[in-house]
């Protein structure tokens, strides 16, 4: 009776304490794809207040989507890289992973890059910009072109990866002798049987703000740059997947150049010149990637309502947002946050050794640090501009500090949401890799926080 007992406890609603099954010795397909997704018109443009009405002028440098679609036998996720400052829209969201479910994609990371110089997403309404519906549906169809364009170029793949602590960051909220830092680079590996390349895709955790505000052109900022010198170098799709760089900056003080690699150029704008450091740096850490344990491919998403502390009818607030950016952002505002944030949460392991953490918005960077530290059997990736965007997430203790990323027209979820949103993210990861067993016999209800 208590062998029986124990086999009921381990196998209790198909997870596993951490064994490795049969079923679990798969071979991964891979397949990857680029489309240009520069607007077509010229309006407001996404990022920088200050701005007011101005327009786009021109395009600096074309703005790219670019897929990983990664199946299984089973399972498929769809990593997405975007030159943009923030995932499109719910709507638009809601129905690209519908249609990617005709690929067999049950996971769709959107990842926007977080250029400051890419347009504006937060509303079709107003007449701002009279194409913006255009835009919407350029951008839709543009994202369905390039997951239909990766899934079919299928093949058997190897997927290997890298990481190391790197200097090319700084926190720029933190004023104290010792501010929080994730300096990880990460960088992904994915090659045919025959080992020609398909992708490659470089994780790093630092806001695009490197081209100056006043230019009114379109452009990748220097994740754009970086992954152009690596397409010409390594002859695949490069995906940049933004971090949690809700505080970080990047450092160009820690951008050095090694003899013998292209060396910096004084007539070149900065964001160019930090994209060439980092394509350099990533260059060095493609050889030394490792294959990854394989195993399936495991995924979970759910909506989560936060609280807000933001008042979308109070008439000062309307007058601020609307002069500092543009007149639709408060039409936007009111109808995300009237009745709370309902954010999306995508999370995936790919077999047991890496996970994917998709945030919509900018979490602070110890989110993401306690994240890694809590599920130490894995590297876990967090995706910030991932699936839609609910602005800023910091940390309780950087609410209590004050400065940028914390005031509620830039923050308007409630305070503790970040640490809410990452304690779920931990909980769906441990459950994923069926070390949380399911309640006995059934998990009933949510949490609930009531003032007393």
């Amino acid at each position: 009776m208590f062998r029986l007992m124990m086999a009921l406890v381990l196998t209790w609603g198909g997870f596993s304490l951490g064994m490795v099954s049969a079923k679990d010795q798969v071979a991964y397909r891979a397949g990857a794809a680029k489309v240009d997704i520069t607007p077509k018109s010229f309006g407001p443009m996404w990022g920088y207040a200050a701005r007011g009405k101005n327009k786009a002028t021109g395009t600096l440098s074309p703005l790219y989507a670019r897929a990983l679609v990664l199946h299984d036998g089973t399972n498929a996720i769809a990593l997405v890289s975007l030159d943009l400052g923030r995932a499109p829209v719910a709507t638009i969201v809601d129905r690209v992973r519908a249609k990617a479910k005709d690929f067999g994609i049950t996971s769709v990371f959107l990842v926007g890059s977080h250029t400051h110089h890419g347009p504006a997403m937060e509303s079709g309404q107003g007449a701002a910009w009279p194409q913006w519906q255009a835009w919407h549906d350029q951008i839709e169809l543009a994202l369905h072109q390039v997951i239909a364009n990766a899934s079919a170029q299928l093949n058997p793949c190897s997927l290997r990866f890298h990481s190391e602590e790197t200097p090319l960051n700084r926190n720029r909220h933190d004023r104290g002798p010792n501010p929080p830092r994730d300096g990880r680079l990460t960088v992904l590996v994915v090659d045919s049987g025959e080992g020609k390349p398909i992708a490659r895709a470089v994780h790093f955790a630092a806001h695009s703000v490197l081209t100056p505000g006043t230019d009114l052109r379109y452009g990748p900022d220097w994740p754009g740059e970086m992954a152009r010198l690596l397409e010409e170098r390594e002859k695949a799709p490069v995906l940049f997947l933004q971090g949690a760089a809700g505080d970080l900056s990047p450092n160009m003080g820690g951008a050095m150049v090694k003899p013998g690699a292209l060396p910096f150029d004084s007539k070149q704008p900065t964001w160019k010149n930090f994209g060439l450091a980092m394509a350099n740096k990533v260059s060095e850490m493609f050889p030394l990637s490792q294959p990854t344990t394989p195993g399936n491919l495991k995924t979970h998403r759910e909506k989560i309502r936060l609280p807000v502390r933001l008042d979308t009818k109070n008439p000062f607030f309307r007058l601020t947002l609307g002069s500092a950016f543009y007149p639709e952002l408060v039409v936007h505002y009111e109808r995300e946050y009237t009745d709370g944030i309902k954010t999306p949460l995508e999370v995936a392991m790919i077999g047991p050794h890496l996970g994917l953490v998709g945030i919509a918005g900018e979490p602070f960077c110890s989110h993401g640090l306690e994240l890694q530290r809590r599920f130490p059997s894995a590297k876990v990736l967090t995706l910030g501009y991932c699936n839609e965007y609910h602005q800023y997430f910091p940390t309780i203790e950087a609410l209590s500090k004050g400065g940028y990323g914390t005031e509620p027209y830039i923050s308007p979820s409630g305070a503790g949401s970040g640490e809410f949103l990452f304690n779920r993210a931990l909980y769906n990861l441990y459950k994923l890799t069926g070390t949380i067993l399911p309640g006995l016999p059934s998990e009933k209800g949510t949490f609930q926080v009531f003032v007393d």
